[in-house]
Formats: C-alpha cells, structure tokens, sequence
C-alpha cells in the first residue's frame, strides 16, 4: 500500500505487475489462522490485473509471440534476489531477467490536476540484450488517449516513456517497450483512492 491509497501486487516467482487497485489495501485474517491457508482479499477497487508470464522477453522480431510460461518444472531464467528500502519504506525489488539485473522501484506522485498515480521506475545496471522488450499490459481494450498515454482496460491510463508496440494477441491486445536503457511508466488510475 501506497500514501494516497494506491496499491499494488508483485509476483515475485514472475518478476512481474500482478496488480493495481485504489482505495482499501487487503483482508487477510483468514491467512492469520490455522495453518496459513486461505487467501487475501483485495479491498479496494477498480482492480486492474496483468497478465501472467514474464513481464520480459527477448523477441527475434517485435512479432514474434511473446512467451507462454513452461509448465514443466525446471529452473526459471527469472530470479528474485531480494529488495531494499528507502528512507519513507518503499521497497526496491530487485531482481534478474535472462541474466539482466534490474532494480524496479514504484513511487507516489501527484498529478497537476490533484490525483494520486504510481511512477515505476526500471533500472538496469547493464546494458539489455538486443532484442529485450517490455510487456507494459495486455488487455482486450488498448487504445491511445494523447502523446505516449494509453488507456488500457477500463480503470488504467498508462503514460511511457517512448513509442510502444501495439499489437494484437489472442482476443485481446499487447502493450511492448522495446528495452534500451532506464523505463519510466506512470500508472494512473481511474477511481480516487
């Protein structure tokens, strides 16, 4: 959970968004009895789900198909190495994709019209593989609302920090950035937190 009533899932086994949602953070009393089984309950709402799978690929072409997790068991190219915390608590996660360290970092901003947003900030302390691409959102509905800002599903608004690809995928569409250095991608929500 974010100040501003943000807040956000990582799938650490991934290395990927799992979601984003305003308002209340999770339930989970039913993990806090017995034995630890249950599940937590989102409390929010306007819940926005990304897609399963790595959130990162090396692509032949920016055709090419992006990666279907393997379901057999087997090491993953995709290892969480742990996080760090700044000075306010908000973790750095860290981990490593196809061999590529990143440092993955969230922050609350204020947007000029007063509403909260995320800012996702991916660092790469060496230089990608030729190739590397970002999957920034999957989802039925993708469509561009200015320069770089791009409404995904019905509760996100994306802005990025260069042209993406958009392509179609399955029912739905995909949402790439090519990786070449630093990513910024800010997160806006359609409901108040």
């Amino acid at each position: 959970g974010y100040p501003g009533g943000i807040n956000l899932s990582f799938d650490a086994g991934q290395m990927r968004l799992g979601s984003l949602w305003s308002g209340g953070f999770i339930e989970a009393s039913s993990l806090w009895r017995g034995q630890g089984s249950g599940q937590a309950r989102i409390l929010g709402k306007d819940t926005t789900t990304f897609p399963s799978g790595p959130a990162f690929a090396v692509l032949a072409t920016p055709e090419t198909a992006w990666p279907v997790p393997d379901p057999t068991p087997r090491p993953s190219p995709h290892s969480f190495t742990g996080y760090a915390l700044d000075a306010q608590r908000r973790p750095t996660l860290l981990y490593s994709v196809e061999g590529l360290p990143v440092e993955d970092f969230f922050i609350e901003r204020r947007a000029t019209a007063g509403g909260v947003f995320l800012e996702r900030i991916l660092k790469f302390p060496a230089p990608p593989p030729a190739g590397m691409h970002f999957r920034v959102a999957a989802d039925k509905i993708i469509e561009p609302r200015g320069a770089l800002e791009f409404e995904v599903g019905q509760h996100l608004r994306v802005r990025l920090p260069s042209e993406p690809i958009i392509r179609n995928a399955g029912e739905g569409k995909e949402l790439l950035v090519p990786v070449r250095g630093e990513l910024r991608i800010e997160y806006h929500l359609a409901a108040k937190p």
